[in-house]
């Protein structure tokens, strides 16, 4: 009983991973279409934005609840921030 609880939990876990590296692979794609030489091209956050909800399509209203909606941060290779959405 305990190995299939712990084999169950490893599973969702999994699942979980496999999930936020597509949707980042995704929003990669989106952000080198977007975004060049420092400019940023309209429909990068709706892009952003279909992504996820093509993963969690609750996740638009679930953000909305909280009153501050989707938030995007544009960081450079370094890490630096350049520009909130």
């Amino acid at each position: 009983m305990l190995n299939q609880r712990r084999v169950r939990k490893n599973l969702r876990q999994l699942r979980y991973n496999f999930v936020n590296a597509a949707i980042n692979l995704n929003v990669e794609d989106a952000a080198r279409e977007f975004i060049h030489h420092g400019e940023i091209k309209p429909g990068l956050l709706n892009r952003i934005e279909m992504v996820i909800r093509a993963y969690d399509p609750c996740i638009k209203r679930a953000t909305r609840l909280d009153g501050k909606g989707l938030r995007v941060e544009i960081r450079d290779n370094k890490g630096s921030l350049l520009k909130i959405l």
